[in-house]
């Protein structure tokens, strides 16, 4: 039987906590909201943790490249999804981020049917914190900065999204 690995467990956490973000912030108590963006916070930290224990321990596995940023789209939207659903993000903004995630994964789906690997730069590293920041600011009811942040995000998220494709367009030749 195999040991199990560490940080796959952590990615795996943080899929699972999805399920009370999503149920505090389906109710009408301010509090449980609190306590969805503590959940929610405590969760995207752990994006940080399994990457370092896995390169620092040898424990990088095709799962945990799987599963890593399938868990952080995951978290992701089950942040974005009731906020829209609470009216405190518009939908359109929602359609804007998700639309950027999903170009991205399939540019890297094709890059690696290719040899080639594109990893999180600088900006997509940022674009991650502000939204992590701006929605447990928004879980918090803390709106105006939430909002704003957020919107920084998008732009943010839009930019790097077309870096990656402008340094990588041979790969749509």
């Amino acid at each position: 039987m195999n040991k199990p690995n560490l940080p796959n467990t952590i990615s795996l956490f943080r899929v699972l906590s999805v399920v009370p973000v999503v149920f505090f912030l389906s109710s009408d108590s301010s509090a449980l909201h609190r306590l969805a963006g503590v959940i929610f916070l405590l969760a995207s930290l752990t994006d940080i943790a399994d990457g370092i224990i896995a390169r620092s321990t040898g424990q990088v596995t095709n799962l945990g490249k799987l599963i890593d940023p399938l868990a952080d789209k995951i978290l992701l939207a089950g942040a974005v999804i009731p906020l829209v659903y609470l009216r405190e993000i518009s939908p359109w903004v929602a359609v804007l981020i998700f639309a950027r995630e999903f170009a991205i994964t399939g540019f890297r789906a094709v890059a690696a049917s290719r040899g080639r690997i594109i990893a999180a730069d600088f900006m997509g590293k940022v674009k991650t914190l502000i939204y992590t920041v701006s929605l447990t600011l928004l879980m918090f009811d803390v709106k105006r900065w939430g909002i704003w942040l957020l919107y920084f995000g998008v732009g943010l998220a839009l930019l790097s999204a077309f870096k990656y494709f402008k340094e990588n367009m041979d790969l749509l030749e």
